[in-house]
């Protein structure tokens, strides 16, 4: 017999019996279990809901991509809706380099973003959504150094990268000195829920904008001092965390 999980009845028959007879069965949920990264099989399990990880108090989030780097394969998840509303911070320290070095390595981020000028306040802005220092609280740390590092939000790249393969779609951008432009229409996807959320992608309108998603799916811009929008952050998963799936549900 073949059956979802859950309390069913069946109708039994078999050879001695004048008529069928029925009983009740009890179907438990079938646990596969294995590691994180031989869950994510491909694409189609981009938007595959997420438990058993706690970062700052969030304990619902979803797999938004993966990809290797060098030899290993990292999965990358986001909460399933975004935070609460915030400004944005502007990086004031001396640690850019490195910050984007690590979120090129670890974070999609591609030498793209090198066009962008360093003065402009949508690139510190965006630096500040990069630093993994400031999103610490977000590691789990009942992980360890299972968890890479987190940031403020997702990259333009990794965003276009998970859309585009999941959906099968073309979505593209250009990179000026002033920013990223709009690479088209995220609607459909399954990080798209709740209500706007910033990007860690400066915008090619103005020096002071940083893109950002709405409920629908579309891309918008908007000032980083404006605090009407919430942030998603990405969490960096080494791909051999043990794991489980129960009911189309990953457990780590």
């Amino acid at each position: 017999i073949t059956a979802s999980a859950g309390t069913k009845e069946v109708t039994v028959s078999y050879s001695g019996k004048e008529a069928p007879q029925k009983i009740t069965i009890t179907v438990e949920a079938v646990q596969t279990a294995t590691t994180l990264g031989s869950l994510i099989t491909g694409p189609s399990m981009y938007g595959t809901t997420v438990t058993g990880y706690n970062g700052n108090g969030i304990t619902s989030w979803q797999v938004l991509y993966k990809q290797r780097v060098g030899t290993e394969d990292y999965v990358y998840i986001i909460p399933t809706t975004q935070t609460a509303d915030t400004a944005l911070t502007l990086y004031s320290g001396d640690n850019a380099s490195s910050i984007i070095s690590n979120a090129k390595t670890y974070f999609g981020l591609s030498s793209n973003f090198d066009t962008v000028g360093t003065g402009n306040i949508n690139y510190k802005a965006t630096l500040w959504l990069l630093d993994t220092s400031v999103w610490a609280t977000y590691k789990d740390s009942n992980l360890g150094d299972n968890v890479v590092g987190v940031i403020g939000s997702p990259t333009m790249e990794m965003m276009v990268a998970s859309y585009n393969a999941k959906s099968g779609g073309t979505l593209s951008y250009t990179v000026d000195s002033l920013g990223y432009s709009d690479p088209g229409d995220f609607s459909g996807a399954p990080y798209v829920t709740g209500n706007y959320y910033w990007l860690a992608c400066p915008s090619a309108a103005y020096t002071s904008n940083l893109c950002c998603v709405s409920s629908s799916g579309t891309v918008g811009l908007s000032s980083y001092t404006y605090a009407t929008y919430g942030l998603r952050p990405v969490v960096c998963l080494k791909s051999n965390i043990p794991a489980t799936m129960t009911d189309g549900v990953i457990d780590i």
